[in-house]
């Protein structure tokens, strides 16, 4: 028993001393997908559907998809750092929606 209180205050002490460190304006869209995507062929998504479809789409594709939703959202409805939800089955476009939210 000793043993395992041990392991368990070193976690948390462990877990209490992790810092991420992330720049202070970071954004995942634009540090990321954006820097990535430079190369217009290289791939981010290799879906395939149930009827054996294969859909591939690259980081240019993500990128471009994710602004285009990111300028949807930026509206007087929707103000940065406002909680919204993503409600979509798993397809490709959950993938860019995620990512256009994140970007605006």
């Amino acid at each position: 028993m000793t043993d395992l209180r041990q392991s368990l205050d070193d976690y948390r002490r462990s877990v209490d001393r992790f810092r991420w460190d992330a720049p202070e304006m970071f954004n995942f869209g634009r540090d990321v997908v954006d820097r990535l995507a430079v190369d217009p062929e290289r791939p981010a998504l290799l879906c395939h559907s149930a009827n054996g479809g294969e859909r591939q789409l690259t980081l240019a594709d993500v990128a471009r998809e994710s602004n285009h939703f990111a300028q949807l959202l930026r509206s007087p409805d929707v103000q940065p750092g406002q909680p919204v939800i993503i409600m979509l089955p798993r397809i490709p476009k959950w993938h860019i929606i995620v990512v256009g939210a994140l970007r605006s």
